[in-house]
């Protein structure tokens, strides 16, 4: 089987990789300066992170990393690490197709 390009990219991706990805997609959603959110970024220290923009941060991650969130998963979303653990590695699709 033939991976594509995308596939390659996911395959060697790292938790901190992940993690720096998933601050980088909340900033842009929040509209803050890419420095305001780091890996440790907890809800309650960004003003502008609300239930509406946690949505959209969802749609986005879901989008970039090609999941699917339960609502438990979203439920307990309380910051940048709860994010990026509800991303996980092992969630992502690898080249086998999975």
């Amino acid at each position: 089987m033939t991976e594509t390009r995308d596939e390659a990219i996911v395959t060697i991706m790292t938790d901190s990789d992940i993690e720096s990805r998933v601050a980088a997609i909340v900033a842009e959603v929040l509209g803050v300066d890419k420095g305001a959110i780091t890996p440790a970024t907890r809800t309650e220290e960004i003003a502008a992170w609300d239930s509406f923009a946690l949505v959209r941060i969802v749609f986005a991650l879901e989008a970039e990393f090609g999941i699917r969130l339960t609502m438990a998963e979203i439920e307990a979303i309380d910051g940048v690490p709860a994010l990026a653990r509800a991303v996980g590695i092992d969630r992502l699709p690898d080249a086998a197709g999975r």
